[in-house]
């Protein structure tokens, strides 16, 4: 009928007008939520901590997430890693964090990940988590989850902490700040550190590892361990 064939049009023209008001939208990225605003303030005694606990360590690991991206620490992270000469392993989301050709990364962790990081966050003595929530895609049985190392994690969300993963301490605040606080203090890896006569040796063999896959590199990490303290 007439008045369908009108009704047709008017929505017809209603959808063209709502197509070019989409088309000529000026989308403007939105960089905060009105409802969440973290607490920025360090607590200076949760970075000794962390400090403490990274020197003490001599099988360190540190996961990466989106959280470093996010909070655009990616070279607070590198200075970090490269001082304290920690293997690094990344989320998904983390990936971009730290480039795939840096000689201490292992590679993605999580049932779609590498090798070498899934055996290495379960033979760590110290688990370094970074702006990364502990999904269950990474974790897997949270039984059986690296319950040989002490967990530390850096977040600046606290319902983040302990969701998912009992940790052992918490690092709270943007990961910009807090990695270049920690970074001041942790020890240089190659560092005599009371009286261990080789401090973090299984860390050196990763790091010298530049061209490799990370399953060569965990590999290298093993055949390691039957040699002499020190080589």
């Amino acid at each position: 009928s007439f008045y369908f064939v009108k009704k047709q049009a008017f929505f017809a023209l209603l959808g063209m007008g709502a197509l070019i008001f989409m088309m000529n939208f000026d989308y403007k990225p939105m960089k905060f939520i009105r409802s969440y605003i973290p607490n920025h303030e360090i607590d200076n005694d949760q970075i000794l901590e962390a400090a403490r606990l990274i020197n003490l360590s001599r099988k360190p690991m540190a996961l990466i997430g989106q959280g470093v991206i996010l909070g655009g620490a990616e070279q607070e992270l590198k200075e970090f890693l490269e001082k304290s000469g920690i293997p690094a392993a990344s989320t998904l989301l983390g990936l971009s964090a730290l480039p795939t050709d840096h000689p201490q990364y292992v590679g993605m962790l999580g049932m779609h990940g590498n090798y070498a990081p899934n055996i290495k966050n379960r033979d760590c003595d110290l688990l370094i988590a970074i702006g990364m929530r502990f999904d269950d895609r990474v974790t897997g049985n949270l039984q059986t989850y690296a319950k040989q190392a002490k967990i530390v994690h850096f977040d600046i969300d606290p319902s983040e902490i302990d969701k998912n993963v009992k940790v052992d301490l918490a690092v709270l605040g943007d990961c910009k700040e807090t990695l270049a606080a920690v970074a001041k203090l942790v020890d240089v890896v190659c560092q005599q550190q009371q009286g261990r006569s080789a401090p973090r040796a299984d860390v050196r063999v990763v790091c010298r590892i530049n061209s490799c896959k990370p399953e060569a590199a965990c590999c290298e990490v093993e055949r390691s361990r039957a040699k002499p303290s020190g080589v």
